[in-house]
């Protein structure tokens, strides 16, 4: 059967790939940080669909709603504590993943797209967390989304329109929350979608996530590696290590 399926998709084949790809410069903490922010969107993405059968956008059900799911929904407040501790841990990864490519110098030649689009993602990942912060319609949320709204609203040029357009009306209310509900459940999942896979295809095509060095620190494992399995034993003399890098020693041809 996965042969059948493996033939005519090529799934199978991509999957083995990806899982034993070599990680260039060892395996790090440091490396992780990627993996867990995508773990982290899967999470939420999986939690929110489930918290969207309950939930009803409206200043009469917002919080009904919610109170319904924790209450009387089986396993609802664990859904919802995962949604909500979730959105925190995202935000947090992308941060710490954002930090490494900057200190790595990832950001560098060929990857600039990816830089960009990196810095994209963790501005649409802030908009979640602001317009998911007023779903629930308890007093934080009423007290922390208006003044999030008014410092928005205070920017110079585009600052009224854009409060109009977060408000949606002259005060926060229904309208507001089906805005918030909106952008929170399809505008910006939708983006993060795109730009993820932009993203991934980005790191396919550069394999090589975090600069030279580690590149070069994976051929030079590579090559003593090659070498430690050459039965030969002249050609383990033929090389030396520089720079955390093993490279061929010239021959020296015959006068």
């Amino acid at each position: 059967m996965l042969d059948w399926l493996d033939s005519r998709t090529g799934i199978v084949t991509q999957t083995k790939d990806f899982l034993t790809e070599d990680v260039p410069g060892g395996a790090s903490y440091w490396y992780a940080f990627g993996s867990a922010t995508v773990f982290a969107l899967i999470l939420q993405v999986a939690t929110g669909i489930f918290l969207t059968f309950y939930y009803a956008p409206s200043t009469a059900t917002a919080w009904e709603s919610t109170k319904f799911l924790m209450d009387k929904v089986p396993a609802g407040s664990i859904v919802l504590g995962l949604h909500y501790w979730g959105a925190s841990a995202m935000i947090a990864f992308m941060t710490m993943h954002l930090l490494q490519v900057l200190l790595w110098g990832a950001y560098k030649k060929p990857r600039e797209l990816q830089w960009i689009v990196g810095v994209i993602l963790f501005i649409l990942t802030l908009v979640l967390g602001l317009t998911g912060y007023l779903l629930p319609w308890d007093l934080n949320a009423l007290l922390a989304s208006r003044v999030a709204i008014n410092i928005a609203g205070n920017a110079p040029i585009l600052g009224p329109a854009i409060l109009n357009f977060l408000q949606d009306g002259n005060g926060i209310g229904t309208l507001t929350i089906n805005r918030f509900f909106g952008i929170h459940v399809w505008l910006v999942p939708a983006l993060l979608v795109g730009l993820v896979a932009i993203l991934r295809r980005g790191r396919r095509t550069h394999r090589t996530p975090h600069g030279g060095l580690a590149e070069r620190r994976l051929h030079a494992r590579r090559h003593e590696h090659r070498q430690l399995l050459d039965p030969r034993p002249h050609a383990r003399l033929r090389t030396v290590r520089l720079h955390g890098g093993v490279r061929p020693r010239p021959h020296l041809q015959p006068q």
